[in-house]
């Protein structure tokens, strides 16, 4: 059962002592233990669940009418970690090899956030169709370490003090939760006492979430799956864990990608945009609203056609802006309609304008060192045709040494306009 743990424990997080993994993302760590597999929990250091060895949550295989405690009457078979994820391994018997699959993935109700993802890999290769009944155990340490009540969000508005036994996937424990993606056959919440001395058939009357042995406030919940009569099957449960918000995934979004600079050109200012439809619903069509007091009419509206699930497109925006402005301030509006429903994001557009007459100078320098370079290349030209045609005459006539003279110094003088270019 449960030993007295010491608070400065807690703040000071004395790492495990048996060797394992550790996975890192962002906030998140995860701490996995090499001889069991359980493993603990981190978001910004404070634990989870249950740090307690061997508390910590695990799951329980019920096999006809023997029960089977992954990590404690069933050893690792093996432990492996491959990229950002850890892979352990049970053989549970010669009919059932259970793999636990753990790492980091997006949350499933909150875009824009991350979570620990588990999933369970049950391997039945029973000889005979057997009954298979799978229970995981969460033992939350934040409810019990400050004496919180379980919710279910999606259930009841209601804060659970006292055991109960639901149809649902989500129990949130503020300021987390835990959710099986998998649909439950149901999910009961107690005291990690009452689920861990008992699998199923709660035979004592519905009681409070406190530990009856010690007195602690200790809530804690069990997802039960009943596989029901099985011989040649594979089945993948998943669960996630996460930092709970109020849910947003219900409605589709986009992104909004633009330059850090946006060129004029006769006051006609250009804002190119890159939109990303980064939701989990294709997007029948939608408006967009730039607005900003910079543009002389105050706003441009545009309405697109459909834009599926992770498609990108580009639009650019065009407009008259107002004189002496070096920077564009703006806010775009979009309003996504999906199956007669419409939801809005705003967008602030914000760039350094590339002014016109920047251009324009560069382009003058650049045209008047051609026009330089032009001049002086007819120039040599017309000499060295004219040198050509004293050599010739001189052939024909005979050359005198004035003659030479003067070729040599308009040579000369060529080969010093040469070098004043090249400078």
């Amino acid at each position: 059962m449960k030993k007295k743990i010491f608070i400065l424990f807690f703040f000071f997080l004395i790492p495990l002592s048996n060797q394992g993994e550790t996975l890192f993302s962002g906030d998140w760590k995860i701490d996995i233990d090499e001889s069991s597999g359980r493993f603990i929990l981190y978001y910004k250091e404070l634990p989870i669940n249950q740090v307690e060895k061997p508390i910590t949550s695990f799951p329980t295989v019920k096999i006809n009418n023997e029960l089977f405690r992954l990590g404690q009457d069933v050893s690792v078979a093996s432990l492996e970690k491959k990229d950002d994820r850890v892979f352990i391994v049970y053989r549970v018997t010669s009919g059932l090899l259970i793999e636990v699959e753990i790492g980091f993935k997006e949350n499933p109700l909150v875009y824009d956030e991350k979570g620990v993802e588990i999933n369970f890999r049950l391997d039945a290769r029973f000889d005979l169709p057997t009954d298979l009944f799978f229970k995981f155990l969460f033992d939350s340490f934040t409810g019990e370490d400050k004496m919180q009540n379980l919710k279910l969000p999606f259930y009841s508005e209601e804060d659970i003090s006292s055991e109960t036994e639901q149809k649902a996937d989500t129990v949130v424990f503020y300021p987390f939760f835990i959710k099986s993606i998998t649909w439950p056959s149901f999910v009961y919440l107690a005291s990690w006492e009452r689920l861990e001395e008992e699998f199923k058939n709660f035979t004592k009357p519905l009681v409070n979430f406190r530990n009856v042995r010690n007195g602690k406030w200790d809530p804690a919940l069990a997802f039960y799956y009943d596989l029901g009569k099985i011989q040649n099957r594979v089945f993948i449960l998943k669960l996630f864990v996460g930092l709970w918000q109020k849910p947003n995934r219900t409605y589709p979004r986009i992104k909004i990608y633009h330059p850090a600079e946006f060129p004029e050109d006769k006051k006609q200012l250009e804002i190119p945009l890159m939109i990303e439809n980064n939701g989990d619903y294709d997007i029948d069509f939608y408006k967009i609203a730039l607005s900003s007091s910079d543009l002389t009419l105050g706003e441009i509206i545009r309405t697109e056609e459909k834009i599926l699930k992770k498609e990108k497109k580009q639009l650019v925006f065009k407009g008259e802006i107002k004189d002496g402005l070096n920077r564009f301030n703006g806010v775009l509006k979009v309003t996504l309609w999906k199956d007669d429903k419409s939801y809005d994001q705003v967008f602030k557009i914000q760039g350094n304008i590339k002014k016109p007459e920047e251009k324009k100078k560069q382009e003058k320098i650049e045209e008047a060192v051609s026009e330089k370079d032009l001049k002086m290349l007819l120039q040599s030209i017309e000499k060295l045709n004219l040198l050509l045609y004293f050599i010739n005459r001189g052939l024909d006539t005979g050359i005198s040494e004035d003659f030479l003279l003067k070729i040599r110094r308009e040579i000369d003088e060529l080969e010093r306009q040469n070098t004043q270019k090249n400078e």
